[in-house]
């Protein structure tokens, strides 16, 4: 495990929701009250290493919206942009 601690901006991840639905949305409201973004229906997540990438996430500002479409990539770091993951 590492040892060092990094700032968390967002979750990014390959299934549906990071909450079951059945009891209030609780990862929802704690890291978006926290101002933490969430993304959610990725593929290839498995193909990114632990570390050493910059990853994209160009949506669509929705006005009064929930959430919106997005286009989510990464590239690994220092590699350019003939090393993206989509």
């Amino acid at each position: 495990m590492n040892s060092h601690f990094r700032s968390i901006i967002g979750l990014a991840i390959d299934s549906l929701s990071p909450d079951n639905g059945r009891n209030g949305f609780p990862v929802h409201h704690t890291l978006l009250g926290r101002n933490i973004w969430i993304i959610e229906n990725l593929a290839n997540v498995d193909a990114l290493p632990e570390f050493g990438y910059d990853f994209f996430n160009m949506m669509y500002k929705i006005e009064d919206g929930s959430g919106a479409p997005s286009r989510a990539f990464a590239i690994r770091s220092g590699m350019g942009p003939s090393a993206a993951v989509t």
